[in-house]
């Protein structure tokens, strides 16, 4: 398996992706949150790069069936019924509803791979999910998009690729795997900061920024591993949904 990480979204355009499949990783907060969504039932989710354009598509939607979800600079935005915070997206909430859902970083790199054979989204909260996903539906390249802090690299979202490739080598030893520097720094990353992902992620420039209004909670969610057994996987190009094979029974990876 060749395997090819960008730090960001600025890295790459959307013709590199096309007909791809891509791995995109929101770990702070939007991979987490898509996952609490979908785990507690959300009908569909869709993502969009701009609130005004979730603002156009929520009006072609029937009232009562979808809510605006999303953040800018970490806020919800006005107007909005849900911000980015995975415990806003309780059964109670989202259940049987679409979501159109529009944050600074996640949903823009999300937005970038619009034109990949599959998109799947990733962060610490479902990663036993997606490394089963792979063992059963494997792949011959493989590329991991960040969404980074506004077009810069964040360690949270490095250290989530990096787990992803040393699980990927857990479960598949005699694997060969081809590596870009970036793939290989990934990997390096997890492994020398694994043993306290909480405090990485408090750590962090967008972990400190989330501490300062008041989210730590969020943190928490975030750092813990396996809690959404889900993998989000875009559809026709607009639509977030659940893949058909996932269920809640799965094997946990010891990484």
């Amino acid at each position: 398996m060749k395997i090819q990480v960008y730090f960001q979204p600025g890295q790459s355009d959307e013709g590199l992706f096309k007909g791809k499949t891509v791995i995109v990783i929101d770990v702070l907060r939007a991979s987490t949150t898509l996952c609490a969504a979908i785990h507690s039932g959300a009908k569909e989710i869709i993502p969009v790069a701009t609130v005004d354009n979730a603002m156009k598509i929520a009006t072609n939607l029937f009232s009562g069936q979808y809510l605006l979800g999303g953040e800018r600079s970490g806020k919800m935005i006005d107007g909005f019924d849900l911000g980015n915070s995975p415990s806003e997206y309780s059964v109670e909430k989202v259940g049987k509803k679409s979501i159109v859902f529009a944050t600074t970083n996640g949903t823009v790199a999300i937005h970038r791979t619009r034109y990949s054979d599959k998109t799947l989204i990733a962060g610490f909260v479902n990663l036993s999910a997606i490394l089963e996903h792979f063992a059963k539906n494997p792949v011959s390249e493989l590329f991991i998009l960040c969404a980074g802090k506004e077009n810069e690299f964040c360690i949270e979202d490095s250290l989530c690729a990096g787990a992803l490739i040393s699980g990927l080598n857990h479960q598949n030893p005699d694997g060969e795997f081809i590596l870009s520097d970036a793939a290989r720094a990934s990997q390096m990353i997890w492994e020398s900061k694994k043993f306290n992902l909480a405090e990485e992620l408090r750590s962090s420039d967008h972990g400190k920024v989330l501490i300062e209004l008041g989210l730590d909670a969020d943190i928490v969610d975030c750092a813990t591993m396996d809690k959404y057994p889900v993998v989000p996987v875009l559809k026709d190009s607009s639509t977030l949904k659940a893949w058909s094979e996932t269920t809640t029974v799965f094997k946990k990876v010891d990484l």
